[in-house]
């Protein structure tokens, strides 16, 4: 359970009312002895409040120029230390829209925005929320499961501003600092350390049903398109580019050499996955890689006291093969299993003539097997924000996270 305080709080508490009511609220678990994390949703309480709450910005109006600004005023909060606002998806007030129900593409817009933000959650003033209600419901249940799937990457990212104080959604000036095209984008921000988002906030084209955005690419890294779907792959850092998106599409980049860690629907819950993947990139010039997993309870305290674990990943080119490691976990927390299975999406079009788990080579499968406890390896039918189609698949099979698993992929050299 959690509380939602409102404006209300709990008494005035000297002029400072949600300032110091939410530090009570949001430590009450761990004051009653229950060694729980707290958790609080509340409007803006000043300067200092974000050391508690989850932010609650308002009564917003369902209207793009409110998406739009909602896109530039989250990750820009971050120069408060303000990393956890959430929105009301989909706007509040939407007395402005025949029967209260919103467009379904500024719905979808919000939702997509929703994916890629600190928290999602819907909420409306007595109007439509449910999906299926609107004529883009697959493309929201698309963007809703996107979301689920990155909840390792966004915990992992959470943890890393825990400990360095940045919050994981941030400008693009705080990664290019003296570059001065960085300050001056309004459109777009990092989601964590490895993806480039930016959200759409204008409808398509009613004849073509496409919209053309520009991005700017930070410096420093070169950049992937996260799918590639009408524009070349890789991309020079500093530099912007052109691309035409349709309205299930998102403007999203990963710096090259990232490994980015994704959990699958068939593992429902948040706290140790069963399968992860591991998703990344090979292209000219890109010839390793490296990402991680964190991971604790997710519910108690004990994360103070080192109760969390760490998986690190690393891919490498060698010529004639790839090698993927996926490193023994180090750590432990009560709740955390002994074994678990891993794919690998690689994207970039490689097409091995062998693959090689733990020592032993899996077969090739033309569509994924009911058990794959062996392991085996084929390419993606599915499509989809997680997904790209025709990327290589390796499944693992179950191993023990406490030795490391390596993945040999052997490809023809032209």
């Amino acid at each position: 359970d959690y509380w939602w305080t409102d404006y209300g709080g709990c008494g005035d508490g000297g002029g400072y009312n949600l300032l110091w009511s939410n530090y009570g609220y949001q430590h009450r678990h761990a004051q009653d002895g229950q060694n729980k994390r707290g958790l609080v949703l509340s409007r803006w309480g000043g300067i200092g409040n974000s050391r508690n709450p989850i932010g609650f910005s308002g009564d917003a109006h369902a209207l793009w120029t409110m998406l739009a600004f909602e896109i530039y005023f989250t990750p820009t909060a971050a120069n408060v230390l303000f990393g956890h606002w959430s929105h009301d998806i989909g706007g509040f007030h939407t007395e402005m829209w025949p029967n209260k129900k919103v467009p379904s593409e500024l719905y979808l817009r919000w939702i997509q925005f929703g994916a890629l933000s600190p928290v999602f959650r819907t909420h409306c003033n007595h109007c439509e929320r449910r999906i299926w209600m609107f004529e883009d419901y697959l493309k929201m249940k698309d963007a809703m499961i996107f979301r689920n799937n990155l909840a390792p990457y966004i915990y992992s990212e959470v943890r890393r501003a825990w400990e360095n104080g940045i919050p994981f959604l941030h400008p693009m000036y705080y990664d290019s600092p003296m570059d001065e095209s960085s300050y001056n984008l309004k459109k777009q921000y990092m989601f964590g350390d490895s993806i480039l988002a930016a959200p759409i906030s204008t409808p398509v084209d009613n004849r073509t049903g496409l919209i053309t955005e520009t991005v700017w690419l930070g410096s420093g890294s070169d950049w992937f398109t996260w799918k590639a779907y009408n524009s070349t792959d890789l991309h020079k850092g500093g530099t912007s580019v052109t691309t035409t998106y349709s309205k299930e599409h998102i403007p999203l980049f990963v710096k090259a050499g990232s490994i980015i860690p994704l959990k699958t629907m068939d593992s429902i819950v948040s706290v140790f996955p069963d399968p992860l993947m591991w998703v990344t990139w090979v292209g000219p010039g890109v010839n390793k890689g490296t990402g991680y997993i964190f991971e604790d309870d997710g519910e108690t305290l004990d994360y103070e006291k080192n109760a969390t674990a760490k998986t690190p990943v690393n891919w490498a080119a060698h010529g004639d093969y790839l090698s993927f490691t996926v490193h023994y976990t180090e750590g432990t927390y009560v709740g955390q299993g002994t074994e678990r299975a891993h794919i690998l999406q690689i994207r970039g079009g490689i097409q091995p003539t062998k693959v090689v788990v733990a020592g032993k080579e899996v077969p090739y499968q033309p569509h994924p097997p009911a058990n794959s406890e062996g392991g085996w390896w084929g390419y993606a039918e599915d499509e989809s924000l997680s997904i790209q189609g025709g990327s290589l698949l390796v499944h693992t099979g179950t191993r023990s996270i406490r030795s490391d698993t390596l993945v040999r992929i052997t490809i023809p050299i032209s």
